[in-house]
């Protein structure tokens, strides 16, 4: 029994899906409640894209700063792309 518990924590490891500057599409404007924004279906070519990191910051020390965000939403929207490299379980 340990041998089989250690042989499973031993093939599991973390997995990096997007990176922190990879591109994005966002929406700030528009309130997607009743929308299905998170589907695979769902179109979002109308929607402005740029790489991380989005933000919304006054610090001039945070960076890299490189895709600037309207100040005053509550919520912003995010999507993007990535190929998971292993069957997703729960």
């Amino acid at each position: 029994m340990l041998l089989l518990l250690g042989l499973a924590q031993a093939a599991r490891a973390d997995v990096q899906l997007l990176a922190s500057n990879g591109a994005w599409r966002y929406n700030q404007t528009n309130n997607l409640d009743a929308e299905n924004w998170w589907g695979a279906d769902f179109d979002d070519s109308s929607w402005p894209s740029g790489n991380g990191l989005l933000y919304v910051e006054t610090n001039p020390s945070v960076s890299p700063l490189t895709t600037p965000l309207l100040l005053g939403r509550s919520t912003y929207y995010f999507r993007s792309h990535f190929a998971a490299p292993f069957a997703p379980t729960n």
